[in-house]
């Protein structure tokens, strides 16, 4: 808990008594040994630690570390923040890049170049070598120019050690890749939702000389399994692949392992004893089931199963549920009426939960099998529902009480006005689609109200026609967005023609970032594929393709 100032008395808070200050000197060594994270924590448990932390240069370089996302907003105004945070205290060191580079593009010619005097220039403002963790998000074109992009920023950062990698669908096989090796990264991390080929994965972790960790492995191949046995920590393998890793004793050691299932099959009992006792190290095991997968027995242990994925399930949910102890995040998706059950049972580990429907224009669940099943895993802060009617929101409201972050991800079926919102205290971001309603002051008052601690607001399909009247609507609450610091974020879907193809329309979509904290606006084209997408929309992830 967190102290506050008007506990302390004065008397006794002096800092200049030889006791203080022989206590103070004992802090300082202990919070020497503290991890990072630790630190942290204690600068929030007491002001008197915040302040000796704050005060000391070398605690506080250990505590704190800035995390620079390069946004268009860094490129056109040229105004970094973060930069002038480290200039006003040189305690503040920059340790970790989000690297988006598409912004780093230009087009001098017919095709897309990376800009390198651009790169050139913005990197120069800071110190690189503090920088140990480089992350590039999603591209989904553009490969040839983003590839000389990363190359750039890998050159000039040269002390980075973990490198998370969002697309693995880039061939790098321009000859400075091929004759050049990143001495410093040792760690890899993949984060690409679709699985691509394991060829792939491997051209580039060539690229690393003294690689020692691989994460998030989609992709399965014998001999870069066995080429990169020690460095292979986490992946995602089908039944059949990890039963050759068992008959062929692989000495991959997993920390977090991810099992697909397909139709009719299952794990006998000695891929379990594999799973808990051979692989003594590994903590994390996520399940997925398609279709009509057998589901296990309940003889095996399946203590260190944390996720598990029901796709297309037809059979009480409920009931298999039950086998796991150790849930933390479960992703449901049914085909029809009553598949959940209505026992209510305790899944108070579960905190992260994703629900639809198999057939989306029927209501997934009856109210007594919604009931059942959010009242059984109460303790869920992270809510993803594909299309809920109103009384599954006003049952969300009624049961969640810890609920942080929803995600609404299609239009609601029957309209509920937003100044009705049930009450959600602890929400803190929400995802949903554009209505109407958004352009009123009192039903946005009304919403805010509802939701006291809302810090982000996503909207999705917003006409770009009604932006300014919905920014306006959000700028009479200006006094309450302030002091909340709300973040609004209008993710906008238009018409664009195709370069040199006229007559051929698509939709893309534009990103607007307004934060109400420091009243500035940001704009940029959106990389987010989360939400579904029309079925004739061949946008390819619904990037827009302007040069910002």
């Amino acid at each position: 808990m967190k102290r506050k100032l008007d506990d302390l008395d004065e008397e006794d808070a002096s800092t200049d008594s030889p006791i203080n200050m022989l206590l103070n000197e004992l802090l300082e060594e202990i919070f020497t040994y503290l991890t990072a994270n630790d630190m942290l924590s204690c600068r929030l448990v007491c002001i008197l630690w915040n302040d000796l932390i704050c005060n000391d240069p070398r605690l506080l370089q250990r505590s704190v570390g800035i995390h620079l996302q390069i946004t268009q907003r860094h490129l056109k105004t040229n105004i970094i923040p973060e930069l002038e945070l480290m200039q006003q205290n040189s305690a503040l060191k920059l340790f970790k890049i989000t690297l988006k580079p598409v912004l780093f593009l230009h087009k001098p010619a017919k095709y897309y170049e990376a800009n390198l005097l651009m790169i050139e220039k913005f990197f120069a403002n800071f110190n690189l070598d503090t920088v140990t963790q480089l992350q590039v998000n999603k591209q989904s074109k553009y490969y040839k120019a983003v590839d000389d992009v990363v190359f750039e920023v890998l050159q000039i950062c040269k002390n980075v050690k973990k490198f998370v990698f969002c697309e693995v669908s880039w061939s790098v096989t321009d000859e400075k890749w091929k004759n050049y090796q990143w001495k410093s990264v040792e760690e890899i991390h993949f984060e690409n939702k679709n699985g691509g080929y394991i060829e792939q994965y491997e051209n580039l972790c060539d690229k690393f000389k003294n690689l020692k960790k691989i994460y998030g492995l989609k992709a399965f191949g014998k001999e870069f399994y066995e080429k990169y046995a020690n460095e292979i920590k986490s992946a995602t393998v089908n039944v059949d692949e990890l039963k050759q890793l068992i008959e062929e004793n692989n000495e991959v050691k997993f920390e977090k392992l991810n099992i697909a299932f397909s139709e009719s099959e299952t794990l006998e009992k000695e891929a379990w004893n594999y799973i808990n006792d051979i692989q003594s190290q590994l903590t994390h095991v996520g399940l997925i089931f398609y279709d009509k997968s057998n589901f296990l027995s309940p003889e095996n242990n399946y203590d260190k199963v944390k996720v598990l994925k029901f796709s297309g399930v037809d059979s009480l949910i409920s009931d298999h549920l039950s086998k796991f102890k150790n849930l933390e995040e479960v992703s449901i998706s049914g085909r029809g009426v009553c598949f959940y059950g209505h026992e209510i049972s305790d899944h108070l580990n579960i905190k992260k939960v994703d629900f639809s429907n198999y057939y989306t224009n029927k209501q997934a669940l009856c109210d007594q099998c919604c009931s059942s099943m959010l009242k059984s895993m109460r303790k869920t802060t992270e809510l993803t529902w594909a299309r809920p009617t109103i009384q599954e929101i006003r049952l969300i409201a009624d049961h969640l009480d810890n609920l942080q972050k929803l995600d609404i991800r299609q239009p609601l079926d029957t309209h509920l006005p937003i100044f009705l919102w049930p009450q959600m205290n602890k929400l803190k971001e929400i995802r949903m689609w554009f209505d109407m309603q958004w352009h009123g002051k009192s039903s946005i008052q009304k919403f805010l109200m509802a939701c006291p601690n809302i810090k982000k607001i996503y909207l999705y399909h917003v006409p770009q026609s009604v932006v300014k009247k919905i920014l306006m609507a959000f700028k009479r609450n200006m006094a309450h967005l302030r002091s909340t610091k709300v973040k609004l974020i209008l993710i906008i879907r238009f018409l664009k023609l195709r370069e040199n193809e006229r007559s051929n329309k698509r939709e893309s979509t534009k990103t607007y970032d307004f934060n109400f904290a420091d009243n500035c606006l940001d704009s940029e084209d959106s990389d987010d594929n989360y939400y579904e997408r029309d079925p004739d929309d061949s946008s390819n992830g619904g990037d827009s393709e302007e040069d910002d």
